[in-house]
């Protein structure tokens, strides 16, 4: 789990909205690569997707956990 804030730090869409400003969109957008990012590790950590999945506190913990950990607004990163 501890490869989450970098892989939604190179989010393209959420770099977007970071340099955008928009702390709303941001989250919307972070919140869609969050859950992207769950589905691509499912195979690794299993445990991780079922408690995503099915827990709707540690859904909202995670992805609020996750967007202070990363929201940057104005972030000049350029995706590749």
């Amino acid at each position: 789990m501890e490869e989450l804030p970098d892989k939604l730090s190179a989010n393209a869409a959420y770099q977007n909205a970071m340099r955008g400003g928009n702390a709303d969109k941001a989250r919307i957008e972070l919140d869609a690569a969050l859950k992207q990012a769950i589905v691509d590790m499912l195979s690794d950590h299993a445990d991780l997707f079922k408690a995503y999945t099915d827990d709707q506190a540690f859904r909202s913990w995670l992805s609020e956990a996750m967007f202070n950990a990363t929201y940057r607004p104005g972030d000049q990163r350029r995706s590749s």
